[in-house]
């Protein structure tokens, strides 16, 4: 659902981030509702003073009960040790926010609440896997390697295998009557966000091989490849074959007769995405 949506930028709220909110409100917990927003925020507002300082524009934010998904259009052409500065920064926001509640002194009802909620949302989201901070940092320091790709799957086959697992342990905890609406969540959250976060990474490394005219301006080489495709793939075919290639080089795309064997024609990466896309 779109909250704020202009024509370069759009904030979200993901179905399950209002239905959870409803649920703590309806239940008469707006308290833990309020901890749980206060300290979603705190997480993201290093991720966007972060942002800020490197300048980086953003596509979308989209808000879920347990975090938030940025799509940062030049994420993957920045430095990766910027890219490494701006997925930690939600830990070490959430971790320092979380320390500063338990220190300060007086009444530690409120802040002793916001603090623990704050120190679990830091850890959750260093876990190594994606979409959480501490995955997109490893695929960060994976960019640029032969093995980075098969990195960057792997954390996301690792995201949604803990999913799954998560889904089971609250599906086994309400058959022995414990229910918890977390826990019931969190599994298919996790799932979405790291197919999603992955497809989203994908994406913003194909854009960034297409300023290969600007680089070769500036008198840079530039890996290019050629790969050949059978006449008549449809978009999802193409869309896969996009998302399959090496983020360090550039390719032209073949299109092939299957019976003669003869070339048809010859796109490169930009017309492949304009036909996905269209």
């Amino acid at each position: 659902m779109d909250i704020f949506k202009t024509k370069t930028f759009a904030l979200r709220l993901h179905p399950a981030g209002l239905l959870l909110i409803g649920l703590l409100v309806m239940s008469g917990q707006r308290m833990p509702a309020l901890i749980a927003l206060l300290s979603l925020l705190i997480h993201e507002s290093f991720h966007l003073l972060a942002l800020g300082f490197l300048k980086a524009p953003l596509r979308q934010v989209e808000l879920t009960p347990f975090g938030g998904i940025m799509d940062v259009e030049t994420f993957q052409s920045l430095p990766v040790r910027h890219r490494v500065g701006i997925a930690a920064s939600g830990v070490l926001g959430s971790v320092l926010a979380g320390l500063l509640c338990f220190w300060i002194p007086g009444e530690k009802g409120f802040l002793r609440d916001l603090g623990g909620m704050s120190l679990a949302l830091g850890l959750w989201n260093a876990l190594p896997v994606l979409p959480m901070d501490g995955g997109q940092v490893l695929a960060a320091l994976g960019d640029g390697h032969s093995w980075g790709r098969k990195l960057r799957k792997a954390l996301m086959v690792l995201g949604v295998v803990l999913g799954f697992g998560l889904m089971a342990l609250a599906i086994y905890g309400a058959w022995h009557g414990y229910v918890n609406l977390t826990l019931l969540m969190v599994g298919p959250y996790l799932c979405y966000a790291a197919r999603q976060a992955y497809v989203t990474q994908r994406m913003r490394l194909v854009e960034r091989n297409l300023n290969l005219q600007a680089k070769l301006k500036q008198g840079r080489l530039w890996k290019v490849e050629g790969i050949a495709l059978p006449v008549g793939m449809n978009r999802r075919e193409m869309l896969a074959c996009l998302l399959d290639r090496h983020p360090s080089r550039f390719y032209y795309f073949f299109w092939v007769e299957p019976e003669t064997g003869k070339v048809q024609e010859v796109w490169e990466e930009r017309r492949m995405m304009e036909e996905v896309l269209k």
